[in-house]
């Protein structure tokens, strides 16, 4: 036991070797059965090891700060710390008016302790803990039910942020496997309007005038509502991009297979993903969200498509403002097309095979209006039913989305 020469009230200190510190003074303000009282509910926290449960707490406040049940704990286990104390002073076989009293007396002449892992004696809601002192409130007998009961909430305190933490790690996108060997980023021309992406120096990648956005985008495989967050910048500020692979890849063109010109785009998608990693310090987030889609199926009385004969020709797709034109092309490149159209995910289930071929036109909607001719023609969902034998039917869908955590500008070289 120690005195300490300033108004803080009496408490205990330590965690391994607990110290009863009393404000000098004190023993003057109180009966010797009222300090009776006092001592005997500090000794109590230091049979109970209160500060360690305390200091064990704080850690987990600071390691789960976002979780609210954690705080709503915190706050749980100084009030019943506190009352199980009361509750062993009564049981000894003090008068709860004297016990009551002493601490009315300690509130009247010192301060509350700032620290929550030292165990004091005016904790908690006063007002109440003096209620049932002097109501002498009968503890409730733990049974086994009930331990069981604090025991499971415990584990799901201490799990349940674990487990968020496990699932938003495991909806981080995979790493990519391929790279550009060399890279360049240069700004683009903020005034121009028009955004290529082509094949760059050994079968690499070059972009003219291409933002971050449609990076991310291009990268992996995305459609406009796929993405989100992200400053304006990514949105605005255009850039130039020349990468280079290690090895020669060979350009597309006659002769290459669709799978071998899919797997060759695909590793350029890749490239392009470790480059937003490393020089644009990109840091996704994956997620999965119910939203509105559309279901591309089979029209009454069968498609229209043409199967592409030719095997050996490129895989050619172009979207333009109402057209879209595929050569060799699987419906997932039909559908990943629609999806850039319609603002929305479309899903195919035609369950047709193979590639094909075929032209689709329509009036696109907008101020502008009029079809690839300038002429008046069908909506998008007509035409794809009239010249494809297909349709689009309206639905909710599970949507991969992919959250923009951090991203910042690329430095030029």
């Amino acid at each position: 036991m120690l005195a300490a020469p300033t108004l803080i009230e009496p408490g205990v200190f330590g965690i391994f070797r607990p110290v009863l510190l009393l404000p000098k003074g004190i023993l003057a303000k109180l009966t010797p059965e009222e300090l009776d009282a006092i001592l005997a509910h500090e000794l109590s926290h230091v049979r109970r090891r209160d500060n360690f449960t305390a200091a064990l707490h704080m850690v987990v406040e600071t390691l789960f700060w976002f979780h609210p049940l954690v705080w709503w704990i915190g706050n749980r286990m100084v009030e019943e710390r506190e009352r199980a104390c009361d509750e062993a002073v009564l049981k000894e076989g003090r008068r709860p008016e004297v016990y009551a009293q002493s601490i009315l007396n300690v509130c009247k002449f010192c301060i509350e302790s700032p620290l929550v892992c030292a165990a004091g004696v005016s904790g908690a809601d006063l007002r109440k803990r003096i209620e049932e002192i002097m109501a002498e409130r009968n503890p409730l007998r733990l049974t086994l039910t009930r331990a069981a009961m604090l025991a499971a909430l415990g584990v799901s305190v201490v799990s349940v942020p674990f487990a968020i933490g496990i699932l938003r790690a495991q909806t981080l996108p995979p790493p990519p496997q391929y790279k550009f060997e060399v890279a360049s980023i240069r700004p683009g021309d903020p005034n121009s309007r028009q955004v290529r992406i082509m094949p760059g120096p050994q079968g690499g990648l070059r972009t003219e005038n291409t933002t971050a956005l449609e990076l991310i985008r291009f990268a992996y495989d995305l459609r406009p509502f796929q993405v989100t967050g992200g400053p304006a910048w990514i949105r605005d500020e255009k850039y130039n991009l020349t990468g280079t692979p290690d090895q020669a890849e060979e350009l597309p063109g006659p002769g290459m297979s669709r799978e071998k010109f899919e797997s060759q785009f695909n590793r350029q998608r890749q490239r392009v993903q470790a480059l937003l990693a490393e020089r644009f310090g990109l840091v996704l987030r994956a997620e999965t969200r119910e939203m509105p889609a559309y279901a591309l199926t089979l029209a009454k009385g069968g498609h229209k498509l043409s199967e592409s004969s030719d095997t050996g020709k490129p895989v050619n797709m172009r979207v333009g403002r109402g057209v879209v034109n595929g050569a060799g092309t699987s419906i997932k490149m039909l559908t990943n097309s629609l999806s850039q159209v319609v603002g929305r995910t479309v899903l195919d289930e035609t369950g047709l095979k193979g590639a094909y071929d075929f032209k689709l036109e329509w009036t696109p909607d907008g101020p502008e209006g009029g079809g690839p001719s300038g002429e008046s023609g069908p909506s998008i969902f007509a035409a794809i039913q009239e010249q494809l034998g297909l349709k689009l039917e309206s639905k909710r869908a599970p949507v991969p989305l992919l959250i923009i955590e951090k991203i910042d500008k690329p430095s030029e070289n």
